[in-house]
């Protein structure tokens, strides 16, 4: 999966030199977190396509509180343990102020679910990408999330565009709304993602990101 979200890095410094033992060690941790979080985020996906909409096929699931449901017990509670620590580690890290071997950085995604097509979505046979704007806070928790605005699209096989990304290019902020529950699935996807914050001057902190969120897969 692409989601469009690359780090922007600049200068690293000497990892030895510059940073005290506590800041190498929780910088160490955070990063072993990091990828015990995606691993488990991809056996966590990997559980739930089965249900997924494919062609000709029935979804198992209109919403992402069902698709969970689906899930099995211990890959749920095992990304549920990855993401706490993930999330613990990052926090106390902000909170002592420590510094990263990043001079600078744009956030950068951890993992996000796959959107999850509406029930009205499949049945008006809709396709379409949502832009959200969110905030995020340099512990990576979210502070403000919305819906930018949403458009129709031809609806492609399943090969064609990730289901998360970046807006390219830009688009102008209308009213416009995809309907039919979509925008919100877009939300309840993105309140779920997990980010790593930006850095700057070596030190997390908090920015405003924006996501694509494409409904387009062949109905």
């Amino acid at each position: 999966m692409t989601f469009g979200i690359t780090p922007q890095r600049a200068k690293p410094f000497d990892f030895n030199v510059q940073l005290r033992p506590e800041e190498r060690e929780w910088w160490r941790k955070l990063e072993n977190a990091r990828q015990n979080l995606k691993t488990a985020g991809e056996e966590l996906d990997e559980a739930l396509k089965s249900g997924e909409i494919r062609p000709g096929k029935e979804p198992n699931y209109y919403s992402r509180a069902e698709a969970l449901k689906t899930a099995p017990k211990a890959t749920l509670d095992n990304f549920k343990a990855a993401r706490e620590q993930f999330q613990t580690i990052l926090r106390d890290g902000v909170i002592k102020e420590y510094r990263t071997p990043l001079e600078s950085s744009k956030v950068q995604l951890v993992w996000i679910p796959r959107p999850v097509y509406t029930r009205e979505g499949v049945e008006n046979k809709i396709c379409g990408v949502v832009t959200v704007r969110v905030s995020i806070e340099k512990t990576g928790e979210f502070g403000a999330i919305g819906v930018v605005n949403s458009y129709t699209v031809q609806c492609l096989p399943a090969v064609g565009l990730p289901p998360i990304g970046v807006p390219n290019p830009p688009r102008d902020e209308v009213p416009y709304r995809l309907g039919h529950g979509l925008d919100e699935a877009a939300l309840e996807a993105v309140k779920e993602a997990i980010f790593l914050p930006a850095i700057r001057d070596y030190r997390p902190i908090s920015t405003k990101i924006r996501l694509e969120v494409n409904f387009n897969q062949k109905i």
